[in-house]
C-alpha cells in the first residue's frame, strides 16, 4: 500500500510541475484545452529549457511560463524573480531559444 501510495504522489507532482510549466498535460476522457484547428506550431525548445535558458542567463527563481505564438511562431514568456526582489520578464523563441524581449 506504501508503495502505490508513494507511486500516485509522485505522479501527482509531475503533472503539477508539467502543468506549472505549460507543458501539454493528456487527461484521458476530457477533452483537450485547446482545439486542434487552433493548436500552436511545433516549437523545438520547450517551456522548460526555455525557463532554465532564463534562468543561466539572469539568475534568480522562475515564477511562470507562458506560451503563446506571435506571427506564427511559438513564444515563451518566462517571469523570473531576481535576488534582488525585482520581478524581470524574458519572451524566449521557442524556435531558436533566442531571448527576444527583457523587460
Amino acid at each position: 500500500m506504501k508503495h502505490l501510495r508513494a507511486i500516485t504522489l509522485r505522479l501527482a507532482l509531475a503533472l503539477s510541475l508539467a502543468w506549472t510549466l505549460g507543458l501539454p498535460v493528456p487527461f484521458a476522457g476530457l477533452p483537450s484545452a485547446m482545439p486542434a484547428a487552433e493548436a500552436q506550431p511545433a516549437a523545438r525548445f520547450s517551456p522548460a529549457q526555455a525557463a532554465a535558458l532564463v534562468q543561466k542567463q539572469v539568475g534568480g527563481k522562475v515564477l511562470k511560463v507562458d506560451t503563446f505564438e506571435r506571427g506564427g511562431r511559438v513564444i515563451y514568456r518566462v517571469k523570473i524573480l531576481q535576488q534582488d526582489g525585482r520581478i524581470r520578464t524574458l519572451n524566449v523563441d521557442g524556435q531558436s531559444g533566442k531571448v527576444l524581449k527583457q523587460q
